[in-house]
């Protein structure tokens, strides 16, 4: 993920395959404004969130409720987006 300033951050989604619970995690030196939303296969939105990561924190995305099956996982910046696919089993 781009952070600007040609500061780079590497975006972790685990444990993938899961089945009731995502995390997301940025590894990068200072806190960041992102949006995340999960797609089906499809493209149907199911969940969409602001928030703000922080360094080395993992934040929890409750995936319960969602029939086993391939999603896609998107979280936008001011500056860069990047998706990733999550399994749910």
């Amino acid at each position: 993920i781009e952070l600007g300033a040609g500061e780079q951050g590497e975006l972790r989604i685990f444990p993938n395959p899961a089945d009731d619970l995502i995390y997301l995690a940025l590894d990068a030196s200072r806190e960041l404004s992102v949006s995340i939303q999960l797609f089906t296969a499809d493209g149907r939105l199911l969940i969409e969130q602001e928030t703000t990561l922080l360094p080395n924190q993992a934040l929890p995305i409750d995936i319960a409720d969602l029939p086993k099956g391939i999603y896609f996982v998107q979280v936008t910046t001011a500056t860069d987006r990047v998706s990733a696919k999550v399994v749910v089993e």
